[in-house]
């Protein structure tokens, strides 16, 4: 099956007896890996056109040190023109799990990625 994935738990540190010491990893079948990598090329460059210069999370060349050093930079910038900053972090838990994958489709076909296939 393309789709289904063995989770098998994996020993970070600490107590072994500890549940919270264990991370889960997926092994997946190596075929549809294949074919995400083959889809993810095809449309990277289309997407990649769309998404703002602010994204840093999951593109290529950029990274969350750059995000940081951005983030700080706009900081350093209002705080020299004599103006408040005010900010908000947020840590949204198991997002990936909550994805809505017909908006995600939709997304892509609004992209005009559908003409694509």
């Amino acid at each position: 099956e393309w789709r289904t994935h063995l989770v098998t738990p994996v020993y970070k540190s600490g107590d072994r007896s500890s549940v919270k010491n264990y991370r889960p990893i997926s092994l997946l079948c190596i075929l549809s890996k294949v074919l995400e990598r083959l889809i993810f090329e095809r449309i990277y460059p289309h997407i990649a056109a769309t998404i703002s210069h602010n994204q840093f999370g999951f593109m290529k060349q950029r990274s969350t040190l750059q995000q940081l050093l951005a983030h700080l930079n706009n900081i350093v910038s209002i705080v020299a023109r004599s103006k408040q900053v005010d900010v908000a972090y947020l840590d949204i838990k198991k997002a990936f799990d909550t994805v809505d994958h017909n908006l995600l489709l939709e997304k892509l076909w609004r992209c005009e990625l559908g003409e694509m296939w």
